[in-house]
C-alpha cells in the first residue's frame, strides 16, 4: 500500500526526499501537507489547476492538506478588507474547479500568528539568524524587487511551514527554494518533523484565470500569442496544464501529439486555440 501510494505522489513532480516520504506514508499516523498562497484579485488557471488536481491525488493517499492564505504580509500593499474578499473568492474557485475539500483546511496567516505571537515571531527572528541573506535573496523568484520586505517575507513563508509542523510543502517550483529552506532550518536546529518537499512545474505568467466565465476564458485564449512551429508561450502553458491534470485536447491523446504536429505546421494556430478552448470551458 505504501508503494503505490509513493507511486502515485511521485507522478506530481521532483520529491525531496522520495525516502523520507516513503517512511513516512509507512508510519501511519496522519500526515499533513501545506500549500501557501497570497491571495489576489487573479487566480492563476495554470498554477491554481494544476495545485488542484495535485492536493486532491495527496488526498486521495490519505494526507490531510492545508492552505495558508497569507494575508498578513499582504496588508503591506492592500487593505484587510480586500485581502479577505479575495481569499475567499479564491477558496471557493478552487472549490468550483474540483477542489475535494474533505480532507482539506484553509487557515489564514492572521489567525496562526495571532495563536502564539511571541513564539511566532521568535521563530521568524531565529530563521533570519541561521540561514544566510543572500541564499534567503536567491530562493525568491522575485529577483528585480530590492525592497527589505523581500527577505522579511521569505523569513514569514519560512516560518508557516515550520509553525504549523507540516510534513509535506506542495508548490510550483518557483517556491522550491523556499521550501528547501525550511527544511534545512529544520534539520540545523533538529525539529521533530521535517518537510519532505513536493514540487510541480506550472507557469504563472499566463492571463488565463480560474473562475474565469467562458466568454472570457475565449477572448483571453483567442489574443494569445503563438507563431506556427514555436512551442512555447502561454498557450501552451495552458495546454500542459490540461495534459498534466487528464484533460487532453480533443482528438490527441498524448500532448507530444499536439508538439510534433504543430512544429511540424499539420495544425493551425487557429484550431490549436479553438481545441484549448473547448478543453479549458468544457
Amino acid at each position: 500500500m505504501t508503494a503505490v501510494r509513493l507511486e502515485r505522489i511521485s507522478t506530481i513532480g521532483d520529491i525531496a526526499d522520495k525516502r523520507e516520504l516513503e517512511f513516512l506514508l509507512g508510519i501511519g499516523r496522519p500526515l499533513v501537507a501545506f500549500s501557501g498562497l497570497v491571495p489576489t484579485a487573479h487566480v492563476p488557471y495554470t498554477l491554481c489547476k494544476t495545485l488542484v488536481h495535485n492536493v486532491n491525488l495527496l488526498t486521495s493517499c490519505g494526507l490531510h492538506h492545508t492552505f495558508l492564505l497569507a494575508d498578513t504580509f499582504a496588508r503591506g500593499v492592500r487593505d484587510t478588507q480586500k485581502t479577505r474578499e479575495y481569499g475567499e473568492h479564491l477558496k471557493q474557485t478552487l472549490c468550483d474547479n474540483g477542489l475535494d475539500a474533505t480532507r482539506v483546511r484553509f487557515v489564514w496567516s492572521s489567525d496562526v500568528i495571532k495563536r502564539e505571537p511571541t513564539r511566532y515571531l521568535e521563530l521568524v527572528i531565529d530563521i533570519s539568524t541561521k540561514i544566510d541573506t543572500s541564499r534567503i535573496l536567491d530562493s525568491t523568484p522575485d529577483t528585480a524587487d530590492g525592497r527589505f520586505s523581500r527577505p522579511l517575507f521569505a523569513c514569514m513563508q519560512i516560518a508557516d511551514i515550520v509553525f504549523l509542523d507540516v510534513d509535506v510543502c506542495l508548490m510550483d517550483e518557483s517556491q522550491r527554494g523556499i521550501n528547501m529552506l525550511a527544511r534545512e532550518y529544520c534539520t540545523l536546529t533538529r525539529k521533530a518533523r521535517c518537510p519532505v518537499v513536493v514540487s510541480f512545474a506550472a507557469a504563472r505568467t499566463c492571463d488565463l484565470a480560474l473562475g474565469d466565465t467562458p466568454e472570457t476564458a475565449s477572448k483571453r485564449i483567442t489574443k494569445m500569442w503563438c507563431k506556427q512551429g514555436e512551442t512555447s508561450g502561454p498557450l501552451f502553458d495552458v495546454i500542459h496544464c490540461l495534459y498534466a491534470v487528464g484533460r487532453p485536447l480533443s482528438g490527441y491523446a498524448k500532448i507530444d501529439d499536439i508538439l510534433t504536429g504543430y512544429t511540424a505546421g499539420d495544425i493551425h494556430p487557429g484550431v490549436l486555440k479553438k481545441l484549448t478552448i473547448t478543453a479549458v470551458t468544457s
